[in-house]
């Protein structure tokens, strides 16, 4: 059946049926087979191919969204004008169609149908004329002649009988539509062919389309051939894995290893490290790639890699540089110490005139609970910088220092670097604590690799063994803690400067206890809102005869315990919102005082005077006391005194 010569003589009615399908585009004088599940259509099918008429095939814009707009809204408005050859009914109810396209139509005005139907008003684009002379045309057909041929011979599945129906083809238009169906190409790719009505636009199209698949037939080829140089037969397994990268390799995939390497490069760029360090670190990404995913060493450097990366080679805090600011902080934080807080005032009126951190490291140096930590504390919120603290007490391996080789098991880097890590800026205040009650053995002394940490010539190039590298700690505003400065090592004491905390006055005490121990505690027991009086004579009673430190500790732990008997009242009678606190009735919380004084140092008591002592802990008033009794004339000392004692007991008798 001559189905062109039959569409010329049919007119074309003024409303046609439109039949949409998904995923297909039908070119005219192509014949295509497509399956129809929809009641609907298998009707509409039914109707057509009782009568002489037509059937618009039109493709969806995108099946795979269902959506509540109407069904001509979801449709291209170009199409193809189609006969139906053939149709046959299935037993699951479809039905297989065979159509062949004849004219392209375009959608004018879709027309409403009582029956649910679509009926278009439509106008047939006609491509019979064209200029055989046109050089353009000739050659365009000729090299998609050869590219065909070229296709066929990669491996493309082309019948022989359409081969040959290809060769005697004539028209431009018709040649360029029956090649488009060889090419593997995504429905908008084909829509768009078919609304490309210019013959020599569509020929130049169809020449691009069908070099990228020869191209991609090649690679596919040579993905294949390098495959099967490299492996045995009996390599199954591997010949999935490397077909699998050869593949990724052409399509620009990559592996998950192949990821990572890409991960840390950027985070190696980020790092902004300095030149000598990024060398060291991408050499060890080099080699890195180079290696099996699953080995162990590739383990051991994927952790070197994360840890240098992490490291804030670049990163730093902007420092405050307003020393009235940092004044009014150190006094809300810390009640007396004068002498203390004007030197941290000068230490930070010299860093603000220098702009860099100079002179000796400070070590502030006195009893426990006297404020030391938490002096460093208010030093880094007065210059709004990073806040770390290490304690030293009991460290004895000095790879806690340094660090440890990357190349033993579990190796991480030393505790400076980590607590600079974690602070994320290469400029934080970093207390180290407690430093007289460091240790050594045979794992080294950490106290010597201190050295190079404290001193300020040397450590712009502190060496951390797992990094192998340089690290810059001259930013880094150490401060040290100590109780006993015997215990110190001579050449470590030397690279401090001390600032010693000798302790607070009984009026100080009381100071500290009305604004920040009392008001803490009442906070942490669930008493905020209860009113407590409680008088400077009170506070000054529990001082002198229920602690006996230097610093504010016990007195702490004394208010605590007072504020918890006091929520056990409020917690049985809700009503109690004011507590008054006397000397008589501190007995009732506190019990009995344990450094009750009744001794009265005015009158003279036969064989008692008072004597002064010296500890770590804070200065101690003792109570001599000497006893005359009959003997043979010797004198006897009891304790454990020691030769300065004994002496002074012997110069008195």
């Amino acid at each position: 059946m001559d189905v062109n010569k039959e569409m010329n003589d049919i007119d074309i009615p003024e409303n046609i049926d439109v039949l949409p399908v998904n995923d297909i585009i039908v070119f005219p004088h192509v014949i295509l087979p497509f399956h129809l599940k929809d009641p609907k259509h298998i009707n509409l099918v039914d109707k057509v191919l009782s009568t002489p008429e037509r059937i618009l095939l039109i493709s969806t814009l995108d099946p795979s969204k269902e959506d509540k707009k109407k069904a001509e809204n979801k449709l291209f408005k170009m199409g193809s004008l189609a006969v139906i050859l053939k149709m046959l009914k299935l037993p699951d109810n479809s039905t297989q169609i065979l159509v062949q396209g004849i004219k392209r139509a375009r959608i004018e005005k879709f027309v409403k149908e009582k029956k649910g139907y679509l009926k278009a008003q439509v106008r047939v684009i006609n491509e019979d004329s064209f200029d055989r002379n046109d050089i353009e045309v000739e050659a365009a057909i000729s090299n998609l002649k050869k590219l065909v041929e070229k296709l066929n011979d990669l491996g493309k599945t082309i019948p022989r009988e359409f081969l040959e129906y290809l060769y005697n083809v004539k028209n431009p238009s018709q040649y360029a539509d029956l090649v488009s169906t060889l090419i593997d190409l995504e429905v908008s790719e084909r829509q768009a062919l078919l609304e490309t009505l210019d013959v020599k636009d569509r020929l130049k199209k169809v020449v691009y389309y069908i070099n990228k698949e020869i191209q991609v037939l090649s690679v596919g080829n040579k993905i294949q051939e390098q495959v099967s140089k490299k492996l045995k037969k009996s390599e199954k397994d591997f010949i999935l894995r490397e077909q699998m990268k050869a593949i990724q390799k052409e399509l620009g995939d990559v592996d998950e290893h192949t990821k990572e390497v890409i991960v840390f490069k950027e985070k190696i760029k980020k790092a902004k490290m300095p030149k000598d360090v990024e060398k060291e670190v991408m050499r060890e990404l080099n080699r890195f790639q180079k290696m099996h995913a699953d080995s162990a060493e590739c383990s051991v450097i994927r952790t070197y890699l994360e840890n240098m990366c992490e490291v804030p080679w670049s990163k730093h805090s902007k420092d405050n540089t307003n020393i009235k600011k940092a004044e009014k902080i150190l006094d809300k934080s810390h009640y007396g110490l004068k002498e203390v807080k004007e030197r941290i005032i000068e230490f930070l009126a010299v860093q603000k005139l220098k702009n860099k951190i100079t002179g000796p490291i400070l070590c502030f140096s006195g009893p426990p609970g006297v404020g030391k930590t938490s002096l460093g504390k208010a030093i880094a919120e007065a210059l709004n910088k990073k806040y770390v603290r290490m304690s030293l007490g009991g460290i004895h391996d000095e790879s806690e220092i340094r660090g440890h080789r990357k190349t033993y098991i579990g190796a991480m880097p030393g505790r400076i670097i980590q607590g600079i890590k974690n602070a994320g800026t290469n400029n934080p205040v970093f207390v180290l604590d407690e430093i007289d009650k460091l240790s050594s053995d045979f794992r080294g002394d950490p106290a010597s690799a201190l050295l190079e940490v404290l001193d300020p010539e040397q450590n712009n190039t502190f060496v951390d063994h797992y990094l192998n590298v340089h690290f810059d700690l001259s930013n880094v505003m150490f401060i040290a803690t100590a109780n006993n400065l015997m215990t110190i090592p001579p050449a470590l004491r030397d690279r401090i400067e001390i600032i010693p905390i000798s302790g607070y006055t009984y009026k100080e005490k009381v100071n500290i206890v009305k604004r920040f121990l009392l008001p803490k505690q009442q906070d942490n027991n669930g008493i905020k809102d209860v009113k407590i009086n409680i008088s400077d004579s009170t506070l000054a009673f529990i001082i002198q005869n229920y602690t006996k430190e230097a610093g504010v500790r016990n007195i702490d732990r004394l208010i605590a315990r007072l504020c918890r008997k006091l929520a056990l009242e409020v917690a049985k009678d809700s009503k109690k919102k004011k507590f008054t606190i006397s000397k008589k009735s501190v007995q009732k919380y506190l019990g009995i005082a344990p450094f009750s004084e009744n001794v009265d140092f005015t009158e003279k008591v036969p064989g008692l005077v008072p004597g002064l002592a010296w500890t770590q802990y804070g200065g101690e008033v003792l109570y001599i006391e000497a006893i005359k009794r009959p003997g043979k004339g010797q004198f006897l000392l009891t304790g454990q005194l020691g030769d300065v004692m004994k002496e002074s007991a012997h110069i008195a008798y």
